[in-house]
């Protein structure tokens, strides 16, 4: 089943917050820095790509009108053609 943009947006920001939680938990552990670093590392390219994903779901979701928009005109135009030349 097929889940709707804002659903998973939704989702998305979830884990962002769950990776929010996961570098403060890091920065106040007393691991080895060099560990630190790297956990640290892996968890913010993490959140990056869950930014990325989210940007892309919300551009899909704002572009949608635009693409009806341009089916109707396009339609529109093929429609007067065929009443003009008729």
């Amino acid at each position: 089943m097929k889940r709707s943009r804002k659903e998973q947006i939704k989702e998305l920001l979830q884990k962002k917050e769950s990776c929010r939680w996961d570098i403060a938990e890091i920065h106040s552990s007393d691991m080895d820095p060099d560990m630190k670093a790297i956990y640290l590392n892996d968890v913010q390219y993490s959140e990056y790509c869950i930014d990325q994903e989210i940007e892309r779901l919300e551009e899909e979701e704002a572009m949608f009108p635009l693409k009806l928009m341009l089916a109707g005109f396009i339609v529109s135009v093929v429609l007067m053609c065929i009443y003009f030349y008729s």
